[in-house]
């Protein structure tokens, strides 16, 4: 394994180390850890590997390493670098022909995210994303379960990440792994939202095995002046048309790293938490409640893929680590069939792909640049600019000095500002979803935007068939509402 970023300093890097130590199946042999060259040639030093394979950037990693013989090359990069240089060093790794594991959050834009699918799939190699919390035994017991139909039908999911750690400014402190997450240049559009809401997402989705195809966001800013969410709620719906709710917060004060995911069907339900991940909650309509326990003893109760990602027996506690090595067990013992040319166990398959990282991405909002209110009636304070229409359309300096002269928030400032240089009318936006690997199965337009039932007290009303036309639309239209899934999902 070839290792991009996780220099000193990193919290990521050094977990992945450890968790590819654990079961013998890959080395470390050559990494670029930073792109400070002596903080690259330190980081690797301390690591024991020979100054020949410690880079000084990724390019000149992955070039070097292709030119050498195949038995004495890497075999896949991992990158555990921070958002913005996920991209870049994957797709140059998979053009010359390495198989990759990259953190998540998958890429920065969904374009790229597709891209790197298409790549991977172009070329034939693996790609893995590293969802951590679907490595743990009892999620995939949880998983196994459902597929099994102990729950029958799927009908309500709670998902909940709370953290505490950004219940302060951390990012104005130099704490690097604060500074880097709460900036838009390095952490891309979402804050909580890329950084733990897809974890929550993809446990949703991975527990349940159903895909997400409709959701309803309220995304927040809490501590003043950052840049980025730091605390999400959202309404979600899934292809059988169950409900759930995702709660993704980084300003839970107090809270630790506290996942925890609850599933209902109309036969019982299932709960786990991160905090207790040895243990799985069952509950059914008429018999007790039961208390699942991981180990490698339970053969008489684990299914095999939860018994596979056990490697102690019962009473020996496996955690974080194990979970983030059993990710990469699976995907070592698929890698290790596909060079030897053989078919994979398909329990190996299990380990988050391509796929899980698109998903990852389609959580994308419509910025309504022509709209009479331009999204600041919903973000603005000011109770004068929450209700004056089309000042957005406004010269640019002029709009951007009436949101400070109101004392609007630099955070929000800057987000509305991102909203006006997208220029995004609902024709544009209907033919992106089109070329997109996504289809647009229900919209509605608004006269009258529901919210405003709330802030304004007017009653929601639909545009008129009138208004919906061409150009008329974009002006007239103060809400959007769409459902958008992908065009091969199974309906």
């Amino acid at each position: 394994m070839g290792m991009i970023g996780g220099g000193e300093g990193s919290f990521i890097g050094a977990i992945h180390r450890a968790a590819i130590g654990l079961d013998g199946l890959i080395e470390l042999a050559a990494g670029a850890f930073s792109s400070n060259p002596d903080t690259a040639l330190i980081s690797g030093q301390n690591l024991f590997l020979n100054n020949e394979r410690i880079y000084s950037s990724f390019e000149s990693m992955i070039k070097t390493e292709a030119s050498l013989p195949k038995s004495k090359r890497i075999d896949f990069v991992s990158i555990v670098t921070p958002n913005h240089i996920h991209f870049e060093p994957a797709k140059l790794a998979l053009e010359h022909g390495f198989h990759v594991v990259i953190e998540k959050p998958f890429t920065f834009t969904l374009d790229e995210a597709l891209h790197l699918r298409t790549l991977a799939k172009e070329k034939n190699l693996l790609l893995c994303v590293t969802h951590t919390y679907s490595g743990y035994p009892l999620v995939k017991e949880a998983r196994s379960r459902v597929a099994n139909g102990c729950l029958g039908k799927i009908r309500k999911i709670y998902v909940e990440y709370p953290q505490g750690w950004l219940s302060t400014p951390l990012e104005l402190t130099g704490n690097k792994q604060a500074s880097w997450r709460t900036n838009p240049n390095t952490s891309g559009k979402g804050g909580a939202l890329g950084d733990i809401g897809t974890h929550a997402a993809h446990l949703a989705q991975y527990i349940s095995g159903l895909k997400i195809t409709a959701v309803c966001a309220d995304v927040q800013i809490l501590v003043p002046n950052r840049q980025l969410d730091d605390d999400i709620a959202v309404l979600l719906k899934f292809q059988n048309e169950a409900s759930g709710v995702l709660v993704a917060s980084q300003i839970a004060t107090g809270e630790e790293n506290n996942l925890k995911i609850k599933i209902y069907g109309e036969a019982g339900g299932l709960e786990w938490r991160q905090h207790e991940p040895n243990s799985l909650t069952h509950i059914s309509l008429d018999k007790p409640t039961q208390i699942i326990r991981s180990g490698s003893n339970f053969t008489n109760i684990l299914s095999p893929s939860a018994l596979h990602a056990c490697r102690t027996p019962s009473g020996h506690p496996e955690g974080y680590i194990e979970a983030f090595a059993n990710i990469y067990k699976n995907f070592a013992l698929t890698l290790r069939a596909t060079l030897n040319k053989e078919e994979p166990n398909p329990i190996w398959l299990d380990f988050p792909n391509a796929d899980d990282g698109v998903f990852g991405k389609v959580f994308f909002g419509f910025p309504p640049w022509r709209m009479p209110f331009g999204g600041h009636q919903q973000v603005c304070k000011s109770p004068l600019l929450c209700k004056l229409p089309y000042f957005h359309l406004l010269p640019k300096p002029l709009y951007k000095f009436m949101l400070k002269t109101f004392g609007e928030m630099n955070s929000t400032v800057l987000a509305l500002m991102e909203v006006r240089e997208t220029k995004l009318s609902i024709a544009s936006f209907q033919a992106m979803i089109r070329k997109s690997e996504l289809t647009i199965i229900k919209e509605t337009l608004y006269l009258i935007n529901p919210n405003y039932d709330i802030k304004f007290g007017l009653r929601p009303q639909v545009l008129p068939a009138f208004l919906n036309i061409p150009f008329f639309k974009d002006f007239f239209t103060t809400a959007y509402y769409g459902i958008a899934m992908r065009k091969d999902a199974p309906v």
